[in-house]
């Protein structure tokens, strides 16, 4: 059995992979994933300009929030 799967969502709609984010401090991000680990879960993957990929918590980009999906495409919250 595997967990449940995250989203995130910026503006009411779903960010997309490759999709630039802005950070509370106005630099520019590009979106890879929400992690769902074990360990990590709905933290969102980012990677800076110089192809850096680092780990956020959704409140360091204003606006963004992450919500799980439900089985069938639909977010629960």
């Amino acid at each position: 059995m595997s967990g449940p799967h995250y989203r995130a969502m910026l503006a009411g709609q779903p960010v997309k992979p490759g999709q630039a984010i802005a950070d509370f401090r106005g630099e520019s991000w590009v979106f890879d994933y929400v992690t769902r680990g074990p360990v990590s879960t709905r933290k969102i993957i980012a990677t800076d300009a110089r192809g850096r990929q680092r780990e956020f918590f959704p409140s360091v980009f204003p606006g963004l929030s992450v919500e799980p999906v439900l089985p069938d495409g639909e977010a629960s919250g």
